[in-house]
């Protein structure tokens, strides 16, 4: 991906780095004008603000048909072992 988002900065066409390089379009598009920048996680920020009871009230009148408790699922061994931090490629 940062290859890609070099090759536009250095003058590529967003669409032959998307050929070139095999990356999404999308993502490409995004992080060449900045709207993601490299390293960024899914998610919200860890280091924003906390939601406030209002966003929390109005999250639940929206979505309240969505919202259903669940149980964890157990996960096997494999899984388990897969999904461990030191596994996962940054």
């Amino acid at each position: 991906m940062l290859r890609s988002v070099e090759a536009c900065k250095e003058g590529m066409s967003v669409r032959q780095a998307v050929r070139l390089y095999k990356v999404p379009q999308s993502t490409l598009v995004d992080r060449v004008n900045r709207r993601v920048t490299h390293g960024a996680g899914r998610g919200r920020d860890p280091n924003a603000k906390p939601l406030s009871r209002t966003w929390w009230r109005n999250f639940r009148q929206h979505h309240h048909v969505d919202l259903t408790m669940r149980t964890p699922e157990i996960i096997d061994r494999g899984r388990a072992v897969c999904a461990r931090e030191q596994h996962i490629a940054p």
